[in-house]
């Protein structure tokens, strides 16, 4: 079965209290199957797998508490699902630091 990948830079953990996020949205009218994938420096590769809903704002998501980037695998095309990865605070109110758009 043929696939796409959508990747971002990597960011910096950002301190102790910093955290990477990265989260996969369906823009399309279907849902759509994906991988959600962060490689980090230290804590390696770790894995979310959904099928998201068409307008579910949460999407697909998976964090590292670690220098890291993201990497989403869709099963099929990935011309409707949008991708970014945050470096935000791990305490509320969950300041976000810095945000990169997968390509």
């Amino acid at each position: 079965a043929g696939g796409s990948i959508l990747a971002t830079p990597t960011l910096f953990q950002g301190g102790p209290s910093g955290q990477n996020v990265c989260v996969a949205t369906n823009v399309g009218s279907s849902p759509v199957t994906v991988t959600v994938e962060m490689v980090g420096l230290l804590t390696g590769t770790t894995q979310e797998t959904c099928t998201i809903n068409p307008g579910d704002p949460g999407g697909c998501q998976n964090f590292a508490n670690d220098l890291a980037y993201c990497r989403v695998i869709v099963q099929g095309s990935a011309k409707k699902v949008r991708a970014v990865m945050m470096n935000r605070s791990i305490a509320s109110p969950f300041t976000i630091f810095t945000a990169v758009e997968a390509r």
